[in-house]
């Protein structure tokens, strides 16, 4: 027999739990409704799985409850995850939520199947199979890029009722002007629209955003939600919902589809980060009252898109009041290069962001040598700014060497984009000497714009750099 405990953790825990020293009871059927377990095992290596990360939380809806001890054992083909919980005056306690997140890691394990066994005081909740022989792992195949920006889904003659034949609005632009829409098409599986689109090229074209628009008839649909969901030469690009009301019924004017997390931001932790750093984005926002909890977190980097995933559950009834809250994804070690994350929440994509993995530290001697000779990164404040509230555009960056400096901005909104043109004052060098990099930060414009999501596009006249981040 095997044991692992984890002498970091159980310090916390056994502090938490020294003013109330119970011994370890056995739960009734009552019990277990305030108490929740929520357990994830993920191989370190997917290629080699004989290390398991075993991850979750567990969460009391009383505070009566609390936590004494968690113990991973290996018993010949099962490993067994034991919760210990000890339980104070149950007329005493009072409603609440307690989320104790836990981590930790299993010694290498043999080749073959085993079962995660999960126990709280000795008795089993549920199993799983873990599988530590290796896996082959599929070659990866590089994304085809989708040949539409910015797209946008809209209801046509919104609100509609069930009695409406309803079309979708797809809005966007096409690369250039040899680009077309070949076909389009509306296929609706239960709650679900699915909008194909395909888009060809008929050869050269000349190199400018060419708006485009296509209209997607759908008929009648039963009162309720649908989600929508854009397919574009094949890839899943864009997603909405939107809401049928039903004629037969009182009208109620839905809710807006926000998901349960309020002002959504996602940034990295520390910046910049190079490939010797461990990348680590930060979710923060509110949950909309004292019930509401994070259940899982998960972060998956495919290539350079990287997604992060929330599940945000609530445990019944709680004080109205919106709850501020942070959530970390570790992301490991990445290779050099611009990559693009995306928070899912509850299945809803909730906010977007950009970020850089450099080569080396830019704040070294020597910049690195990149199609962005000055680094630049575009920051909002505040991140999420609300209809017409004012926000600030705010460049910075690294000049080459002194003397550096932005003589003059153009600012112009068009639809959803806000293009900012800068020109840049060059020193006059006769050759270029290797110095250290000066920071500069400036803003280049105050704002105050209508609901929709903005793209922001900065160019330098004397260098074509774009850098795209969205409001």
């Amino acid at each position: 027999m095997k044991k692992w405990l984890f002498p970091s953790l159980m310090a916390v825990l056994v502090a938490a739990c020294s003013v109330n020293a119970f011994a370890a009871i056995e739960l009734t059927r009552t019990d277990l409704q305030y108490i929740r377990i929520k357990v994830d095992a993920i191989p370190t290596d997917p290629a080699l799985p004989d290390i398991w990360l075993i991850q979750g939380n567990v969460i009391f809806l009383k505070d009566h409850y609390s936590l004494e001890s968690i113990q991973l054992t290996l018993e010949a083909d099962r490993l067994f995850l034991d919760f210990t919980v000890n339980r104070g005056d149950l007329i005493a306690g009072r409603d609440t939520v307690i989320d104790q997140p836990f981590a930790m890691k299993s010694e290498p394990l043999p080749q073959g199947l085993y079962t995660l066994v999960v126990r709280l005081n000795g008795q089993i909740l549920f199993d799983r199979p873990l599988d530590t022989n290796p896996q082959p792992q599929p070659t990866p195949v590089p994304p085809v890029p989708v040949p539409f920006y910015r797209p946008i889904i809209e209801v046509v003659d919104a609100p509609v009722t069930d009695e409406s034949l309803v079309s979708l609005l797809v809005r966007g632009y096409l690369p250039d002007t040899a680009h077309a829409i070949t076909s389009a098409k509306a296929e609706v599986i239960g709650r679900e629209i699915l909008l194909h689109m395909e888009i060809e090229s008929s050869g050269m074209g000349a190199e400018v955003l060419t708006m485009a628009e296509q209209v997607f008839p759908v008929g009648q649909l039963p009162a309720g939600d649908y989600y929508v969901l854009l397919i574009i030469n094949g890839q899943p690009t864009e997603k909405s919902i939107f809401f049928v009301q039903s004629t037969t019924e009182p009208v109620v004017e839905p809710e807006p589809v926000s998901g349960p997390f309020f002002k959504p931001s996602v940034e990295l932790k520390t910046n910049p980060v190079t490939i010797e750093d461990e990348v680590t984005l930060v979710v923060r926002g509110y949950l909309p009252d004292t019930a509401y909890f994070i259940s899982r977190a998960h972060a998956e980097v495919q290539t350079n898109e990287v997604r992060l995933s929330m599940e945000i559950e609530s445990s019944g009834i709680g004080a109205q009041v919106l709850v501020w809250t942070e959530q970390e994804f570790n992301l490991g070690k990445l290779p050099a290069g611009m990559y693009y994350a995306i928070l899912m929440i509850n299945g809803l994509g909730m906010a977007k962001t950009e970020f850089e993995v450099h080569a080396t530290d830019p704040s070294s001697s020597v910049p690195e040598p990149n199609n962005n000779p000055y680094q630049a990164q575009i920051l909002i404040d505040p991140v999420n700014p609300a209809v017409n509230e004012e926000f600030m555009i705010i460049l910075k960056g690294w000049w080459p060497m002194e003397g550096y400096a932005i003589e003059s901005k153009d600012v112009q909104v068009v639809d959803h984009d806000i293009f900012i043109k800068l020109t840049v004052f060059i020193p006059n060098i006769q050759t270029f000497a290797p110095t250290e990099l000066v920071p500069f930060k400036e803003m280049l414009a105050a704002l105050q714009l209508d609901y929709g999501i903005y793209t922001v596009h900065t160019s330098f006249f004397d260098q074509k750099v774009e850098d795209r981040k969205s409001v």
